[in-house]
C-alpha cells in the first residue's frame, strides 16, 4: 500500500488511476509504487512485536489497515488513509500491517478480504470495512471512533 506524509505523489497516482481506468486490470501497479517505509510516514508500521503496545495497550483509538503490496485495492485506499492519518495525527493512530509478514494477526481478526481497515477504541475491535471505501466514509467512521 502506498503511504506517504506529504500528499499521494500525483504523477505516479495519475498513471495508475489511468491504468485501472483505461485496462481495468489491477495487476498492473508499476513497481516502483510500493509502501514508503521511511520514518517521516505519519501511519505507524504495525507487525507482530508492536501490535499489542500499538494497538491493544495503548489510550488512544486505532485504525489498522491490512494491505499486502499485490493488493490494487490497498494501492487505490492509501491516499484516503494517508489523508486521514494527517488530519487526525494526535487523536488517533493509524497503522498498517502488511498481511504477507504478519498472518497470525490476519488469522486472528478474520482478515479474508483486502484492504481491511479495523477500527479499536478503548483496547477493543469496535467496527471493521472491508474492500474500498471513500475518503468521506473513512472520515465517518474515524470520528465516530473518537
Amino acid at each position: 500500500m502506498v503511504f506517504y506524509k506529504s500528499k499521494f505523489i500525483l504523477k505516479r497516482r495519475n498513471y495508475y488511476l489511468r491504468t485501472i481506468n483505461f485496462t481495468n486490470d489491477l495487476t498492473a501497479i508499476p513497481k516502483d509504487m510500493s509502501y514508503n517505509k521511511s520514518d517521516k510516514s505519519v501511519c505507524l508500521n504495525i507487525n507482530e512485536f508492536n501490535f499489542n503496545d500499538e494497538v491493544i495497550s495503548g489510550s488512544q483509538p486505532v485504525v489498522i489497515a491490512f494491505w499486502a503490496d499485490w493488493c490494487g485495492p490497498c494501492h487505490i485506499i492509501a491516499p484516503a488513509v494517508e489523508e486521514i492519518a494527517c488530519e487526525y495525527n494526535g487523536k488517533i493512530k493509524m497503522g498498517i500491517l502488511d498481511i504477507d509478514d504478519n498472518k497470525e494477526i490476519a488469522d486472528k481478526y478474520g482478515v479474508l478480504i483486502l484492504p481491511t481497515l479495523l477500527f479499536f477504541k478503548e483496547n477493543n475491535l469496535h467496527d471493521r470495512v472491508t474492500g474500498v471505501i471513500s475518503k468521506e466514509e473513512l472520515e465517518r467512521r474515524v470520528t465516530a471512533l473518537l
